[in-house]
């Protein structure tokens, strides 16, 4: 019986010596990660990836109804949140649905403009209008430049299932 005791106390022991020493590595880990300015848990599983799909904040439109003295500045602003269905950003606000019938809208109403930014506008429209969307990450840092933007720059394109997400976390669900 004093064996058996003798043997458990020294397993107990061991284990507990093991643990500690676990613990004190880690710390020690943790602690040379964040001197480095790297986040530790992301060093060991990499960084999260952003869900570029998730409902955004801001208005969300779904069929546009354009004002009838509509200006420069509105258009802008809409033709940019029509992108944030098609781009990766850290941060969007607000959302426009890329339809055929948007994009015809904001094609129509560019044609019959004198917008100081009509030329660039309507190259941007008639590329939606031919449903080319490869270029809609340097679009929507366009048009955020000229709103003067300074968070959430498009940073690629989202993939199709990405989109499709968008679409559905942003325009089909109900507005939560």
């Amino acid at each position: 019986m004093r064996r058996l005791s003798a043997i458990l106390i020294i397993t107990v022991t061991t284990l507990l010596l093991v643990a500690v020493s676990g613990i004190v590595a880690i710390q020690s880990y943790v602690q040379a990660q964040e001197e480095k300015g790297v986040n530790p848990l992301a060093a060991i599983f990499g960084e999260p990836k952003p869900d570029h799909s998730q409902k955004v904040g801001g208005d969300i439109i779904s069929s546009l109804e354009f004002p009838a003295d509509v200006t420069e500045d509105f258009v802008i602003n809409t033709m940019h949140k029509m992108t944030h269905q098609k781009v990766k950003a850290d941060q969007k606000w607000g959302a426009v649905e890329m339809t055929p019938e948007n994009i015809e809208k904001i094609y129509k109403t560019l044609q019959n403009s004198d917008f100081v930014h009509k030329k660039d506008l309507f190259s941007i429209a008639e590329r939606w209008r031919a449903g080319d969307f490869s270029k809609a990450d340097s679009d929507h840092n366009f048009l955020w430049r000229l709103q003067g933007g300074n968070v959430g720059k498009a940073e690629g394109l989202m993939s199709e299932e990405e989109e499709r997400l968008f679409i559905e976390n942003n325009f089909r669900k109900d507005k939560q």
